[in-house]
């Protein structure tokens, strides 16, 4: 049976690869780790909340008022 992968694991995966492939201090590496991190629970976020919007609106069959996302990370303007 295969092993289950924690987010400890992961965390210390991502900054083995970043000190030992990258040449990144212990300190970047963490810091980069950190950021992995909070970038993908922000994307997790988001999704879950649009997915459950998306439900409450088709539960209803009456539009909810639209609020934006509050996990979505605001677009950029192109750069020129």
């Amino acid at each position: 049976m295969a092993g289950k992968v924690t987010d400890a694991m992961a965390y210390m995966a991502i900054n083995a690869m970043c000190v030992n492939s990258i040449g990144m201090t212990p300190r970047e590496a963490a810091e980069a780790a950190d950021e992995w991190f909070r970038e993908h629970d922000r994307q997790i976020s988001e999704s879950a909340w649009e997915e459950g919007h998306r439900q409450g609106e088709s539960d209803r069959k009456v539009p909810l008022y639209r609020t934006s996302n509050p996990y979505r990370k605001p677009s950029r303007p192109p750069e020129s």
